[in-house]
């Protein structure tokens, strides 16, 4: 139990830390040129935080099942990638057919890091799963 812990504090810890300065720092510029008409005047922490703790479990559920069968980090990684790809796809895809205010650009840059960043977050969990022994 301590491992799956440590799992999940890991890769939200990874998440966050990843997702805050791309969307603050990095591609701040771009998310407010490319989709600035329909972005929020200022951050939900609610929403946010509710979108943190579910994706979070679900990038530990889906993705760090490969070290409990001995697959290791790097499968682990694979797994969030294909994780990460499939949500954020699903979303940014969906946005810009019903979105007039969501461009391409947009969608396919945003998938690219949904999927870098959930793969990312998931070899980070993984490593703290099989650091803690589980």
């Amino acid at each position: 139990m301590i491992a799956f812990i440590a799992a999940w504090l890991a890769v939200a810890a990874t998440f966050l830390v990843l997702d805050f300065l791309w969307l603050g720092v990095i591609a701040r510029k771009f998310y407010r040129s490319a989709a600035g008409p329909v972005l929020a005047d200022s951050f939900g922490k609610a929403p946010a935080a509710v979108f943190y703790l579910i994706y979070v479990t679900g990038i530990v559920i889906f993705a760090l099942a490969a070290p409990l069968f001995g697959v290791g980090v790097a499968a682990a990684g694979g797994q969030g990638a294909l994780f990460g790809f499939f949500a954020y796809a699903a979303v940014n895809f969906t946005n810009a057919s019903v979105l007039s205010a969501w461009p391409m650009r947009l969608a396919i840059v945003d998938t690219i890091w949904g999927t870098v960043l959930t793969g990312v977050s998931a070899a980070a969990g993984a490593w703290a799963l099989v650091a803690a022994g589980g």
